[in-house]
């Protein structure tokens, strides 16, 4: 039962305020108006702007470092099935990648984080880093 009161007071404020809330946006009352300055002030469009930038730059170093995380998944994959000893050039070309990727991702705004996995390669257990993002800088 008190389910159901609940339930009926919901929704008749619901439907009072769905009424109301037009009336008083298309009336030019004072308060309409106070309403409306105060959202403007407290989300300006520069705002807004930025935040959507920002989003936008968090998504494309995130894709950065998916696909360097990727490449370099190849790379140790491509170095454990040779049988030449290949690690010192692994090496060098994950150094590289994550240098590139450093680069890329800080001119978006954000930093990337290296945490190291052990690879075996060519019977060596190697330390490759993984990325990640991280807050901006």
């Amino acid at each position: 039962m008190k389910k159901m009161k609940f339930a009926a007071l919901f929704l008749s404020l619901a439907f009072t305020l769905t009424a109301v809330s037009p009336a008083m946006a298309a009336c030019n009352s004072p308060l309409s108006r106070q309403v409306y300055n105060q959202i403007q002030v407290t989300c300006s469009h520069k705002e807004i702007v930025s935040a959507s930038k920002d989003a936008k730059n968090l998504v494309k170093a995130e894709r950065i470092v998916a696909q360097a995380n990727e490449k370099i998944e190849d790379l140790v994959a491509h170095a454990q099935r040779t049988k030449k000893d290949d690690v010192a050039k692994l090496l060098d070309q994950v150094d590289k990648l994550v240098e590139k990727t450093t680069k890329q991702v800080a001119k978006l705004g954000y930093e990337v984080a290296c945490t190291y996995t052990a690879y075996v390669v060519d019977g060596q257990t190697v330390l490759i880093d993984p990325l990640r993002v991280i807050q901006p800088r």
